[in-house]
């Protein structure tokens, strides 16, 4: 008996056990006791026989189902039948025979119902929880109806003892369940995180290991591809150029294999990440023909050309991805084709805002994919009918990286296969719009580009120049000094970064490469003390990363840490060239006709950082900030544009549409016309164009509470960590004189926290109020309640509004003539106050004569004298709530 106790006892502690059969074996060990207890103390309070035979009976039960329990595995069914006889069959028993309400019984429902919720789930629980609730209000309403059912415990002291004991009891056996799920939980908790930490020293061990793999492979490579290089630029037989082809070839290949195990091992890590930027659409296009032509041409294969003329010239997305989806696809389709043709086919759908999708077609006449191959294709090291494909080289990596890419980039790509026929790969991506000018006729991209040439010559030569290279790996400085040998720069070499220190203390270089990796004082370090160096003669001096180390955002990072550009390993003699020849100033450098073989395929390629400067700061807006054209490129302030919908369709506010083109439908009141904030993805499209232009972004939006643009600039600017969101708490030309006073404190070098801190401070002087014109579409919009329209339309009053707390308030109804109602309401607006800071008004205005306009600017002087008035036609989006007639007059309040 003891031992089986003690076996119970242990599966507590048993982590292959589950949870509820864990809390089972605990619940039931604490009945048994609970119920031995119960008969002991029955048998001295004086309780009816039936009660103690029944407090026996609980014990020998509840002894019998855990034994049953632990035989047959079947805790769920021994669960439902112990909650069911307790609750249904032996506590109402107990209740009536041990004292009913007056008694501890109360206290042993509640631990009933709480057991029920511990141990059962789904329809189990329900059922007995249902069975349960009706067999204690049985109990109950039997008492109160038939009292003379109960036995009552006779003495008042029974009653007392009873009731305690059942208290205690009750609330030892929640304690101990809620004290064992928490030790659980908190094991379980511990046991987690030891678990996450292993997976993370796991995941580090990993990355390290491939982190060093790429290095150390890229490492002899780089020597291999340099030394190869050389020979090809010898006059060597036959036999040796074709052997150095072959080589050149294989080291492709193997770098193409590193890569593609690490990009796999990021994605499968969670590590791959998307960097959109702005784009050429045809450079990246001509890069790729360029490469993909030479492989087609080697094969005999036709490369054909179908892209579409329409596609916008520059575009936001992460390029480098695009193009290594396209060619990882390319590169297959003419791997797979022996005959015949590959076809590219480049075409963009319009979506929203100012996004397309671009859809990229790879169509070859290769030899198909089997139909019951087609769902493993884009599984991982995975190769098709690898009976005819043996002979093929590839690890079958490409399109599953490809794959994971575009789904990365929200995208999803399709594939459509005839065996023996061919396949046609589909690519579609979301991309943003940058420049809408189309790319125009490519039907020669490329082709024109290949004039192939034995001998190699050098693109420029530099006798004056000096550059240093700094690599611990003697290989790599020899194979630098032999790349650059023909251009006749003078190479310095050094191990190390000290040795580098050393070095620049003494003698002036014009250019620095550095290797990244090295011991001791890595290449980021010694850059550092370079900048910092005490007389040190290459302080200003640029220094190019060579790295080993392929990893997304390295061009960034590079770029953060101070150098002017970086070379992956192993570096072309090409890349090198380019690279130093932007480097160097212009009068040490002698131009020589003719290009490299490679010239053209590498030649864009080059990772150089611009050296143009960005802005500190930009402040953008909205459309509907009314501020005139004119205005917004002096004081280059990038606005984003509202929308407007009429039944013609969705028209770009102040683009496609303005108020002088909403006048016909204003006219016509049962003409809808309605306006719409862009969307978030249009926003975020938006803040990173201007973070091309600056390094931090303040955009002012229209008041949060009258259009949901500011939720959606707010939402989008979650993205980025150098844009800021400002409430302008108004709109209109009161949105206007915010941007235009956040402007002026940028140009007096306010940062972007201060100029918040001062459009919270702005927000409370500016007064915005207009005189509305048109009450049906200003209700319609939702800017003015219904009753107060039927008020207005009954006694023909024309409301004035204010713009109060970033709330739109009826605070003026007048009745009158129109122009008596607006002289009134000029009048109201500024007679007898002092406290209006009288540099600037905006009269902002719709569909308003210029006769009206000129009374209005009469009526305003006769009560303060502004020196500039801004006379502004209201944006189409502003104009299509308010309708005809409605002007405003907008101002600041002077510092109190």
């Amino acid at each position: 008996m003891i031992k089986w106790v003690k076996q119970i006892w242990d599966s507590l502690e048993d982590r292959n056990l589950e949870l509820n059969h864990r809390l089972f074996h605990l619940i039931m060990m604490a009945a048994v006791a609970v119920a031995v207890v119960g008969f002991f103390l029955s048998l001295f309070s004086g309780a009816a026989p039936l009660g103690l035979v029944t407090m026996g009976g609980v014990a020998v039960f509840l002894v019998v189902l855990l034994a049953l329990a632990n035989k047959y595995q079947k805790y769920d069914v021994c669960a439902c039948l112990m909650t069911f006889c307790v609750n249904v069959i032996l506590f109402p028993i107990i209740f009536f025979t041990s004292g009913g309400i007056e008694s501890g019984m109360n206290d042993w429902f509640v631990l009933g119902l709480l057991v029920v919720f511990l141990l059962l789930s789904g329809k189990a629980l329900y059922f007995i929880l249902f069975c349960s609730l009706v067999s204690f209000s049985l109990c109950y309403l039997t008492e109160y109806f038939h009292p003379e059912l109960v036995y009552h415990l006779a003495d008042r002291k029974d009653i007392h003892l009873d009731i305690y004991i059942s208290l205690i009891a009750t609330a030892l056996v929640t304690g101990v369940v809620i004290k064992f799920q928490k030790k659980i939980y908190e094991k379980e908790r511990e046991f987690s995180r030891l678990q996450q930490e292993e997976l993370e020293r796991a995941n580090q061990t990993k990355s390290r290991f491939l982190a060093s793999m790429s290095h150390e492979i890229r490492t002899p490579i780089n020597a291999i591809v340099g030394f190869n290089e050389m020979n090809l630029r010898e006059q060597v037989s036959p036999e040796v150029e074709e052997n150095s082809e072959n080589i050149k070839r294989a080291s492709r290949t193997l770098l193409a294999l590193v890569n593609d195990v690490l990009d796999l091992s990021k994605i499968e890590s969670g590590k791959m990440e998307i960097v959109p930027r702005q784009y050429e659409v045809g450079s990246m296009l001509s890069e790729l023909v360029n490469i993909i032509w030479i492989r087609a041409h080697e094969k005999n294969l036709e490369f054909k050309l179908d892209i579409s003329p329409e596609i916008p010239s520059m575009l936001y997305g992460d390029d480098i991805r695009v193009k290594q989806v396209l060619t990882n696809i390319l590169t297959n389709a003419v791997k797979y084709t022996q005959k015949g043709s590959v076809t590219l086919q480049v075409k963009a759908e319009p979506s929203e805002g100012r996004r397309l999708r671009l859809i990229c077609s790879v169509a070859d006449t290769g030899m198909g994919i089997r139909k019951e191959d087609i769902p493993y294709l884009f599984d991982s090291f995975k190769r098709v009918n690898e009976k005819e494909n043996g002979k093929i080289e590839g690890t079958g990596l490409g399109l599953t990286i490809s794959k994971q890419l575009v789904e990365l980039m929200n995208g999803k790509i399709t594939v459509d296969s005839v065996y023996q026929r061919g396949s046609v790969f589909t690519v579609e991506m979301e991309q943003g719009i940058i420049d809408r000018t189309p790319i125009g006729a490519v039907e020669d991209m490329g082709k024109s580009s290949f004039s192939v040439k034995k001998r190699y010559r050098q693109s420029f030569e530099a006798p004056e120049a000096r550059v240093l290279v700094v690599d611990d790996n003697e290989m790599n400085r020899v194979v630098v000094q032999k790349l650059l040998k023909e251009t006749r720069v003078r190479v310095d070499t050094a191990e190390s970064g000290a040795k580098c220190l050393e070095l620049t203390a003494k003698h002036y270089y014009h250019v620095i490469f550095m290797d990244h990796m090295m011991p001791e004082m890595d290449g980021i370090e010694t850059l550092r003390r370079l900048r910092g160096q005490e007389y040190g003669l290459c302080r200003e001096t640029p220094v190019v990363a060579l790295t080993a180390n392929n990893f997304s955002g390295a061009g960034e990072m590079y770029r953060r840490e101070g150098f002017e550009g970086y070379l992956l390993k192993p570096v072309g003699g090409i890349l090198l060239e380019n690279m130093l020849r932007k480097l160097l100033p212009e009068e040490l450098v002698e131009e020589t006709p003719g290009m490299p073989e490679e010239g053209l395929e590498q030649k864009e390629a080059v990772p150089l950082f611009s050296r143009s400067e960005k802005q500190r700061l930009i402040i953008t807006t909205e459309s509907v900030c009314d501020i005139s054209e004119e205005m917004l490129k002096k004081y280059d302030i990038p606005c984003i544009c509202y929308y407007v919908q009429t039944e013609e369709g969705r028209f770009c506010d102040r683009k496609e549409i303005s108020a002088g083109n909403l006048v016909t439908y204003l006219s016509d009141k049962k003409r809808n016309v309605s306006s719409m904030p862009p969307k978030v993805e249009e926003y975020e499209t938006f803040f990173a164009d201007a973070l091309d232009k600056s390094s931090q972004v303040l955009h002012i939006s229209i008041a949060a509470d009258i259009s949901s643009g500011y939720e959606r600039a707010l939402q989008a600017s979650k993205g980025f960590d150098n844009v800021y969101i400002a409430d302008s708490g108004s709109l209109s030309g009161g949105m206007g004189l915010i941007v235009l006073q956040a402007v002026k404190f940028m140009q007096e070098g306010a940062g972007a926290e201060e100029i918040l801190a001062e459009i919270e401070r702005l927000k409370k002087r500016v007064s915005a109020s207009f005189l509305l014109g048109d009450t049906d579409r200003f209700c319609r919009s939702g800017k003015m309640s219904g009753n107060l329209k039927k008020f207005c339309d009954i006694f023909m009053l024309s409301p004035g509004f204010e713009v109060k707390k970033s709330r739109i308030v009826c605070k003026y109804l007048f009745s009158g003539t129109e122009e008596a109602v607006y002289r009134r309401y000029i009048r109201r607006t500024l007679k007898g106050k002092r406290n209006i800071d009288t540099n600037v008004l905006f009269f902002t205005y719709v569909g308003c004569s210029a006769g009206t306009r000129r009374k209005v600017i009469a009526e305003v002087q006769k009560y303060q004298h502004f020196e500039h008035i801004v006379e502004q036609q209201t944006s189409a989006a502003i104009s299509s709530n308010c309708g005809l007639g409605t002007f405003g007059l907008l101002y600041l309040r002077k510092e109190i």
